[in-house]
């Protein structure tokens, strides 16, 4: 892991063949509290199908 600033994470990644590096990248993700995020998701779905 690379950095961690509150609930965002950043990786940093390295791809090899065994060989030589192919592909270097950096990710970002991010924490989130699931409970939260599936009631405002079901919420959204509802007003949608109404």
């Amino acid at each position: 892991m690379e950095k961690i600033e509150g609930r965002k994470l950043t990786f940093s990644i390295i791809a090899d063949d065994g060989v030589e590096k192919i592909s270097k990248g950096t990710r970002e993700r991010f924490i989130i509290d699931t409970a939260k995020f599936n009631s405002k998701a079901e919420a959204k779905a509802k007003s949608v199908n109404n």
